[in-house]
């Protein structure tokens, strides 16, 4: 995982953290540096002093809904084997607050290398992007297959890791892909698919809105920006309730058109019309990889 930037450092003087730098939580991890900061929770660079090893903790920053929080993403990872999602460790309570150990990430995340001002071009090549998005989409099929919906699919919540390893973490929003997704409204304004907006989730259906995100950040991914932008996070909505998203070509003129038309499936505005597995999505990107 990375490092804050400057505005999350910012953020902390305003933020009562749970755990300081040097503390010790449950007789096992020290706290040496915090690496990951947002809404709802905290992510900490600790050192495991049993199985003298690197390690992730997360805990929450709303003490109301550390359990909920935690819990739901450590049963999530539990149920998961695959190199795709980090590999859990413990879970805990430290002064009040449930905390889940887990697997030290260490690689560049999908949002930092999209938007790397250092870049002359777009951050990937078509090759590039084809292999981490077969990558992410192997992960997804993964997730989906325990019955697990994400959530929360973006580029933030994407690591890219040594030996070409794409890991998608962050399930603190995660639900059973049976639960009723029709009155939750959650996620990120810019990859939330246009039912979840308007309450229509069906049952059975909320796995198609991390295949909505993921195309989201496939668009984003190819063509160095999300499909539907505005400053207002509700007009960002109402765009991907009513707007076609930009023709891909437009931005990008050498995306093939078969993995154009695996994006533009993913962002159907009607869910039925969205590929019905990611699956299937995985197949159509292996296919479009390999050469004719």
């Amino acid at each position: 995982m990375l490092g804050l930037t400057a505005d999350e450092l910012d953020t902390l003087d305003a933020v009562e953290l749970p755990w300081r730098v040097g503390e010790l939580v449950a007789d096992q991890y020290r706290i040496r540096t915090q690496i990951g900061l947002g809404g709802m929770s905290t992510v900490w660079d600790a050192y495991d002093e049993r199985m003298q090893r690197a390690t992730a903790v997360k805990t929450s920053l709303v003490r109301e809904h550390a359990e909920t929080l935690v819990s739901r993403e450590a049963r999530a990872l539990a149920c998961l084997r695959h190199p795709g999602v980090p590999v859990p460790y413990t879970m805990g309570r430290h002064r009040g607050w449930d905390f889940l150990a887990f697997e030290r990430l260490y690689g560049m995340s999908l949002e930092h290398r999209i938007h790397d001002d250092r870049l002359a071009g777009p951050a990937f090549t078509i090759g590039e992007a084809r292999r981490v998005l077969t990558g992410l989409a192997e992960v997804l099929t993964a997730v989906h297959g325990v019955g697990v919906v994400h959530h929360d699919v973006k580029p933030a919540n994407v690591m890219l890791c040594a030996g070409d390893r794409v890991v998608l973490f962050d399930f603190g929003i995660m639900t059973p892909a049976v639960e009723d997704a029709s009155t939750l409204v959650s996620g990120t304004a810019h990859y939330m698919a246009p039912e979840i907006i308007t309450g229509l989730v069906r049952p059975g259906q909320a796995h198609l809105l991390d295949v909505y995100a993921f195309g989201v950040l496939a668009f984003e991914v190819l063509a160095g920006r999300v499909p539907f932008h505005d400053d207002d996070f509700h007009a960002v909505m109402k765009k991907h309730v009513t707007e076609p998203p930009p023709p891909l070509r437009e931005l990008r003129p050498d995306v093939p058109p078969a993995l154009v038309e695996v994006v533009e499936s993913c962002l159907a505005k009607c869910p039925a019309e969205r590929p019905p597995a990611m699956e299937m999505i995985l197949w159509e990107l292996r296919r479009v990889s390999r050469p004719s």
